[in-house]
């Protein structure tokens, strides 16, 4: 169906009608995937400069450390 086409019956419609096309559009648009716009950021940006401060303590503090035992460990006992 061409956009024209759907808009002339969209503005046919009694106003109540449109409101709820209206209310749909807005839900569709909501779901995921269905938004043209770019995801939201699971976390803000200063909890992220908190996050990479802490990191860049650590590193300073204790410098690098192999994690490839802990991983063995992990995959091992389940975390327990």
């Amino acid at each position: 169906m061409a956009s024209k086409t759907l808009m002339e019956k969209i503005e046919a419609l009694p106003g109540d009608k449109r409101a709820e096309v209206e209310d749909f559009v807005e839900f569709l648009a909501q779901r995921k995937g269905a938004s043209a716009s770019p995801p939201a950021k699971t976390f803000p940006d200063e909890i992220l400069r908190q996050i990479n401060a802490d990191r860049e303590a650590l590193l300073r503090e204790y410098g690098l450390f192999d994690t490839v035992p802990f991983i063995r460990e992990f995959r091992e006992t389940g975390g327990r």
